[in-house]
C-alpha cells in the first residue's frame, strides 16, 4: 500500500513540476519578471512539490522498515509521517536542506558524496552534475565579511582539518562589519542584464494655475528624461582553490563555508561599489557619487549642531517625510555624532523608547540610521554621510531564472585537476543609480577642507 502511495505522491509532483515549468516559461517568454500575486502562486506550488516529495519518500521508508521488521508497526508510521509534516524549528530545517544541496553539488563524484545531499539538490532543483550553481540571499542576509583563504596549508585552510573531530565546534573566523544599503534601497530584479531605461521627470516648476470662465484653455507638456541601468559582474576576486586532500580530510562542511565565504566576498564588493561606484560606464554609480551636497561643514575637523540643522532642511519637505528617508554613514560619523547636543545641552541623538537594548536605539531629528562602513570615515573635503528617500536610490539585481539576486558560484573540476585541486568562483550581476531628475531626494553632508 506504501508504494502504490508513494508512486501516487510522485506522480502528483511531477504534475506539480509540470505546473511550475510552464509558469516559469511563460514569464521568460514574455521578458518581465513576476508579480507579487504571481510569485505567491509560484511559491504555493513549490511548497507543494516538496510535500509531496517528503509524503513519497516517508511511504518509502516505511516499505523498507516493513522489509526489515517483523514487528507491528503503528509508533513507527506515526513517527515517520510525523516527521515529514512537523519539526521544532522551520528556519534551521531550512538552513540544513540549504546546506545539504550544496554538498550535494559540492561533493558529487566523490567518496563524501551521500543520498541525503543529492536529494536535497533535487528538491531544491540543484543539478549536482552542472559546472555552475545559482545560489540566492535576502537584503538582510549580507552578512559581515568573514576572511578565510581555503586551501591545504596550516594558515590557508590546512587548520580547519582536525585530528580529533569532536573537539572542532567552531571555526573561528574575524568579522569586518560593511553596510546595509540593500536594506533601505529600492530594489529591482530583471531576468536578463539588457540595458533598462529608467524614465525621469520634474514638473516642479509647472504649478496649476486659475483660468478664468469660459476662457480657452492652454496646454504644458511634461518633459521626461531617461537614466539606463546596465550589468556588471562582480565576483569573489579570483579562483578558490581546495586540494583533494582538504576536501577529503576536512572536518567542516566546506560546501557551507564556501558558498557563504564566496558569496560574502561578493555582497561586499557590490556594497563598495553602491555607495561610492564611479559610473560612467565602467561601474554602478554609488549614491555619493556626485550627490548634491546639502551641508558643507563650518570646519574641517567636527560636526557641529548647526551642521546638522543646514543638513536636514536642506532636503525638500516632500522627501523629508517619505517612510524610506533616512541617514547613512560611516560608524566614525556616528561616533561624532554621539558627541553633540541641541542649544538646550539635549543628546543630538535621540534614543528610542525602548531604551539602548534596541540594535539601533538612537535616531537624528527623528529619522532612521544606517551604518555603512562603505561610505568614506570622516575626512576633511569628503562627503561622509547621505540623507534623504532611499527608495530613490535603485539597486539592480540580474536574477536568471531566479526570483531573488541572482548568485551564482562556479566549480571548476578539471582546470586545476593536475595540481590535486578544484576550484570555486561566486558572481553576480549587478547596477545602481539615483534617481534624481533636479529635486534632489537625496543629500551629501560634506566635511570641510
Amino acid at each position: 500500500m506504501e508504494a502504490n502511495n508513494s508512486k501516487v505522491c510522485r506522480e502528483n509532483r511531477a504534475d506539480v513540476l509540470k505546473q511550475m515549468e510552464e509558469f516559469t516559461a511563460k514569464i521568460k517568454a514574455e521578458g518581465r519578471i513576476m508579480s507579487e500575486e504571481e510569485r505567491t502562486q509560484f511559491d504555493e506550488l513549490d511548497k507543494s512539490q516538496e510535500g509531496l516529495l517528503a509524503q513519497a519518500e516517508s511511504f518509502e521508508r516505511l516499505e523498507r522498515v516493513d522489509q526489515l521488521t517483523s514487528q507491528t508497526l503503528p509508533e513507527i508510521r506515526a513517527s515517520l509521517l510525523d516527521s515529514s509534516y512537523k519539526a521544532s524549528n522551520r528556519w534551521e530545517r531550512q538552513i540544513e536542506e540549504r546546506n545539504d544541496a550544496i554538498a550535494g553539488w559540492l561533493y558529487h563524484g566523490s567518496k563524501k558524496d551521500k543520498p541525503q545531499y543529492w536529494r536535497a539538490a533535487e528538491r531544491l532543483g540543484i543539478n549536482v552534475e552542472s559546472p555552475d550553481m545559482r545560489f540566492d540571499w535576502l537584503p538582510q542576509t549580507l552578512y559581515p565579511q568573514r576572511a578565510v583563504n581555503v586551501i591545504g596549508t596550516p594558515n590557508l585552510g590546512g587548520n580547519t582539518v582536525a585530528v580529533d573531530t569532536s573537539l572542532m565546534s567552531q571555526i573561528d573566523i574575524s568579522l569586518k562589519q560593511f553596510g546595509g544599503i540593500l536594506n533601505v534601497a529600492n530594489v529591482v530584479r530583471t531576468p536578463t542584464g539588457a540595458n533598462l531605461p529608467w524614465p525621469t521627470t520634474d514638473d516642479t516648476v509647472n504649478p496649476g494655475q486659475i483660468d478664468a470662465e469660459a476662457a480657452p484653455i492652454g496646454d504644458q507638456a511634461v518633459a521626461f528624461g531617461q537614466n539606463v541601468m546596465s550589468s556588471y559582474r562582480i565576483d569573489s576576486k579570483g579562483f578558490v582553490k581546495v586540494s583533494w586532500e582538504l576536501e577529503n580530510d576536512s572536518a567542516v562542511d566546506l560546501a557551507s563555508l564556501l558558498g557563504e565565504l564566496l558569496g560574502i566576498r561578493v555582497a561586499r564588493a557590490a556594497n563598495t561599489y553602491w555607495a561610492t561606484g564611479t559610473g560612467g560606464g565602467t561601474q554602478p554609480k554609488g549614491v555619493l557619487t556626485g550627490l548634491f551636497v546639502g551641508c558643507t561643514t563650518a570646519g574641517p575637523t567636527a560636526i557641529t549642531y548647526a551642521d546638522i540643522q543646514t543638513w536636514y532642511h536642506s532636503l525638500d519637505p516632500a522627501y523629508r517625510n517619505m517612510p524610506g528617508t533616512c541617514f547613512m554613514f560611516h560608524d566614525s560619523v556616528y561616533q561624532i555624532l554621539g558627541n553633540l547636543v541641541d542649544t538646550a545641552g539635549r543628546p543630538l541623538l535621540m534614543s528610542s523608547l525602548s531604551g539602548v537594548s534596541d540594535s539601533i536605539p538612537e535616531r537624528l531629528k527623528g529619522k532612521p540610521i544606517v551604518l555603512n562602513n562603505s561610505f568614506p570615515a570622516f575626512a576633511a573635503n569628503t562627503a561622509v554621510g547621505a540623507y534623504g528617500d532611499f527608495k530613490k536610490f535603485y539597486i539592480r539585481l540580474v536574477t536568471g531564472d531566479s526570483p531573488e539576486s541572482g548568485m551564482h558560484m562556479v566549480r571548476l573540476v578539471e582546470r586545476f585537476a593536475d595540481a590535486g585541486q578544484t576550484a570555486y568562483l561566486a558572481w553576480f550581476r549587478t547596477d545602481s543609480l539615483l534617481s534624481d531628475a533636479g529635486t534632489h531626494p537625496l543629500t551629501a553632508l560634506k566635511v570641510h577642507v
